[in-house]
């Protein structure tokens, strides 16, 4: 009973701290149009970068040149990270525990920390005895704090 009352005071910190997010928007680049846009693959891999629409995929800037991504490899085109985190979340039918601390240890490798504190409690409101979101939650209050 006495482990409650910490793990609860740190869900309310971090439940606290969560903001509403921006609005989401912006439209998708028209063929042959340059725009800087998030690309997220199908492996979960984040491309931020300034992309082209070229016939059945992007061409986009990387270090030293241009690279040609094929449609398939992309699982969806976003504005910014904070937008494909959005479009990533409502990708799953169901957000399920595991759902949630998968998508809190993508944000975490993307640069969202806010993200993943918001999934991380998100998974311990429907299940609040897993003791991996628990772990997940004291390293990010561990990491915030120092």
């Amino acid at each position: 009973m006495e482990y409650r009352l910490p793990l609860i005071l740190l869900m309310v910190l971090f439940a606290a701290r969560i903001r509403a997010d921006e609005p989401a928007g912006g439209a998708a680049p028209v063929p042959g149009d340059r725009k800087s846009a998030v690309l997220v693959l199908t492996d979960g891999a984040v491309l931020e970068t300034s992309l082209r629409v070229q016939g059945g995929g992007y061409s986009v800037e990387v270090a030293g040149g241009r690279q040609f991504i094929e449609s398939s490899r992309v699982r969806f085109l976003a504005k910014d990270r904070l937008d494909a985190w959005r479009q990533m979340r409502a990708s799953f039918q169901e957000l399920t525990p595991e759902v949630h601390l998968q998508l809190a240890r993508w944000c975490l490798k993307n640069g969202l920390p806010k993200q993943a504190e918001r999934e991380v409690l998100d998974a311990l409101r429907l299940d609040p005895y897993r003791e991996d979101a628990k772990r997940m939650l004291e390293q990010l209050a561990s990491d915030a704090s120092g």
